[in-house]
């Protein structure tokens, strides 16, 4: 067998992102999710974020929250603030989240989402 044992699927995905009401706004009114909940905000006087979250040891987390999509895996998306945060996306080249530009602009977005690019069948 080739994978992890009873592995089913998956419970979640995280996002970081740079405005959590935009975020908001693509999940819930362009993919379809529905909102659940959210939490913060949170920061620690120790370096809790860094061993937990690996973000710097100054980072407020201003929210998360979760968004349940159908039958599919929950996201949960951060707003991150920290005075060493990099707000520029990264290139597709980049190792982390695929960006998808034609994807966000077709949608009328002013900024950048990742989004899960499937190989067409």
């Amino acid at each position: 067998m080739v994978g992890l044992p009873g592995l089913r699927g998956v419970e979640h995905i995280g996002f970081t992102v740079p405005d959590i009401e935009e975020a908001t706004r693509f999940f819930v009114n362009v993919i379809g999710c529905e909102y659940v909940y959210s939490l913060g905000p949170f920061q620690s006087p120790d370096d809790w974020m860094t061993t937990h979250l690996n973000v710097p040891a100054d980072a407020i987390m201003r929210e998360l929250r979760f968004f349940r999509c159908r039958n599919g895996p929950n996201f949960e998306v951060f707003q991150y603030e920290t005075p060493a945060q990099h707000c520029i996306p990264p290139l597709n080249s980049d190792v982390g989240v695929r960006w998808s530009r034609p994807f966000g602009q077709f949608c009328g977005l002013d900024k950048l989402y990742p989004v899960v690019v499937m190989p067409p069948f």
